[in-house]
């Protein structure tokens, strides 16, 4: 009798521990269903959420990355009839930032976000194409096994037109919350709409992620070129902007935009030394502006989101002057390199998507430092690089899926 006691009480536990385990077991498959995990050797771990699509997340960091979603062409709902309205956030939407935000100011930089990507979305073109007055090393490279980052590294605290206009909104907002008047939620008319102007595109670094600007081409080169090459070099970059945005179907003048710096003292600047004008060396300020522009060229290479209007290769190409490192591939074979002489060479370039693309373009002068030129644009827009084959002196490379040829006099 006690042994069919134990039987009984034996089988009954194990029944129940079966059944806990099932249930555990479909719960984990419930899970599995519709959020894999698979952690990948770069220390990221890739998530698979079939609501959301694929996103990477950097185990150090904490930094979600989604390289497989095309952006939404649509951030906010217009759901509201009135043609005068044309951007509209709803209730449903910002009654829970409001009341789910932190501070005000979170809640404030939420908000902006949403517009921003409608105005994205509506090919607004009226962003600062250079948000710091000094922006060398505002943005920086961060180089790991397999990939290549950003990060910015000084915020954006100045308020822009939008910030005030974001501002007399949720100050009429909460006014008639408070007063328990109807409101359909916040809205930006067409005139409105049409008095934005100089907004900075981002001012954090959650900005720029959650705008979904990833680093799509990149190059640099460790410099030992004479003082005054690479002081040339430094403040041409810092004439261009260091960091630089060029709205959508904005053509780029390299020439015009150095030249539009300060007329007064055009040239003047720059320290003298020589340059190759008609294969014979002359003295000119401006020598080492070929580094500037070879620099601005290579960042082009591998973003699709360009179209180069204008671009002419040296006479003489000198190895140790335009050598470098594009997308991880160490260059040293002639034509990636780009001179620029006034008024009959410049470099142009036209950003023919319809979102604005980030250039940044890092270096202090200083020796044995690094010369970075690198653009943000949408992940989509990354291409390759390839060496196709060269004949004689001329030398042809696969650029943005266009056959690009370059021919030298010279090659040292």
């Amino acid at each position: 009798m006690r042994k069919e006691w134990r039987r009984c009480i034996w089988w009954s536990s194990f029944v129940f521990f079966l059944s806990v385990f099932c249930l555990i077991v479909q719960s984990v498959y419930a899970i599995e269903s519709t959020l894999s995990w698979t952690i990948a050797t770069t220390g990221y771990i890739t998530i698979t959420d079939p609501s959301s699509g694929t996103l990477t997340i950097d185990t150090t960091t904490g930094r979600y990355i989604r390289p497989q979603i095309q952006p939404q062409q649509n951030a906010i709902p217009n759901i509201i009839t009135d043609d005068n309205v044309l951007i509209y956030i709803p209730n449903t939407i910002i009654l829970p930032l409001l009341k789910n935000a932190d501070s005000y100011g979170k809640a404030h930089e939420r908000i902006r976000l949403l517009i921003l990507k409608t105005m994205i979305s509506k090919w607004f073109s009226g962003f600062i194409p250079t948000p710091f007055t000094d922006g060398n090393n505002k943005i920086g490279l961060l180089f790991n096994t397999g990939f290549v980052d950003f990060v910015l590294l000084e915020d954006i605290t100045q308020k822009d037109v939008l910030d005030n206009l974001i501002i007399n909104k949720l100050i009429q907002y909460k006014n008639k919350i408070s007063h328990s008047i109807p409101t359909n939620g916040l809205t930006i008319t067409q005139q409105e709409y049409e008095n934005l102007h100089d907004i900075y595109l981002f001012k954090s670094n959650e900005d720029l992620y959650k705008l979904w600007y990833e680093v799509v081409s990149y190059r640099y080169r460790t410099s030992h070129d004479a003082a005054y090459r690479r002081y040339n070099i430094s403040l041409a970059f810092s004439m261009l902007g260091n960091i630089r945005i060029i709205n959508p179907h904005e053509t780029f003048s390299f020439q015009n935009t150095i030249r539009n710096v300060d007329q007064a003292n055009l040239w003047w600047n720059f320290k003298v030394w020589f340059a190759i004008v008609g294969g014979v060396n002359v003295p000119l300020y401006w020598w080492g502006l070929c580094g500037a522009s070879t620099a601005f060229y290579q960042w082009v290479l591998t973003n699709t989101a360009i179209e180069i209007t204008e671009r002419y290769p040296h006479t003489k190409r000198y190895a140790n002057l335009y050598d470098s490192v594009v997308n991880w591939q160490v260059i040293n074979t002639p034509g990636l390199d780009s001179t620029v002489f006034f008024p009959t060479r410049d470099i142009q370039v036209t950003n023919i998507r319809d979102y604005p693309l980030i250039v940044v373009m890092n270096y202090d002068g200083s020796i044995g430092w690094l010369e970075e030129a690198f653009s943000l644009a949408k992940i989509t827009d990354k291409w390759t690089l390839q060496y196709k084959w060269s004949t004689k002196k001329c030398y042809v490379r696969e650029i943005n899926g266009t056959d690009v040829s370059s021919c030298y006099q010279r090659i040292y």
